[in-house]
């Protein structure tokens, strides 16, 4: 029987993490003061998927790190950080 995270696919693993990292380096930079990273979380991985998807199928030449489109995807995680962000701002 295998253990849980030999299960998990490396790119996947690479990309929740790379995503992580572009929702706390946001957190950090533009947040809205009160604002969780815990919040963002959802936002900034689902933007990261986005723009890893928008890059494969448009078939992007920007280099890959493994299977992973890093620049589009980091792209993707901080167009829709922001939008949150500012929506959010807006609301307050």
């Amino acid at each position: 029987m295998p253990a849980p995270l030999t299960a998990v696919p490396p790119a996947w693993a690479l990309a929740f993490v790379l995503a992580a990292l572009n929702v706390f380096v946001f957190h950090t930079a533009f947040a809205q003061e009160g604002r969780s990273p815990l919040h963002l979380a959802p936002f900034g991985l689902f933007g990261f998927s986005a723009g890893n998807l928008a890059a494969v199928l448009l078939g992007t030449g920007l280099p890959t790190l493994g299977d992973v489109h890093v620049i589009e995807a980091s792209l993707g995680a901080w167009l829709l950080l922001s939008v949150v962000n500012a929506r959010r701002s807006a609301s307050l």
